[in-house]
């Protein structure tokens, strides 16, 4: 006996927009300079109480530090739709996610939005001027919530207030 195939509901796009992957802030030498000479202080640090291995390490993640701060990120295609958020090619539905809220960073206005993932949240660069409308359309699916600190972001904000870098 044939089956009927059920039709597919189409995908229905309520706020697309194009911005960087990740906050992007040009650095200067100096600062430069600064972060090499901390990174060679707890280098020294560590190799004393531990040896080699965190001292690779830390030069691994100066290295990635490096790179993230010089290459400019891409322009990636941000969309909202019926089903749930586009980063890219990637869908994450809305049955994932969970309360949203904006911060700022590096002079940037990110839209953190709650997600079953490893990371726990989703970070998308958002337009000053589109705000707004992506407020609204998010408010028919998610709770608009800022979510307390976790320790790590507590921890990145005690590090960046005792090592001014700029």
């Amino acid at each position: 006996m044939p089956t009927e195939e059920q039709p597919t509901a189409q995908e229905k796009t309520l706020f697309n927009w194009n911005s960087p992957a990740r906050p992007f802030k040009p650095r200067s030498r100096d600062f430069y300079v600064k972060v090499i000479s901390i990174a060679i202080l707890f280098g020294v640090v560590l190799f004393v109480i531990d040896g080699i291995m965190p001292v690779l390490l830390i030069v691994a993640l100066l290295f990635l530090f490096y790179v993230l701060s010089t290459v400019q990120p891409e322009q990636i295609q941000y969309k909202v739709t019926d089903k749930g958020i586009y980063i890219g090619e990637k869908r994450t539905d809305w049955d994932r996610l969970g309360r949203f809220w904006f911060s700022d960073k590096m002079g940037s206005r990110i839209l953190n939005v709650e997600a079953a993932n490893l990371t726990g949240k989703l970070e998308i660069m958002v337009p000053a001027d589109h705000e707004d409308n992506i407020t609204e359309i998010l408010k028919r699916h998610l709770v608009n919530e800022t979510v307390p600190p976790d320790f790590l972001d507590k921890a990145a904000h005690w590090a960046s207030n005792r090592f001014p870098l700029e």
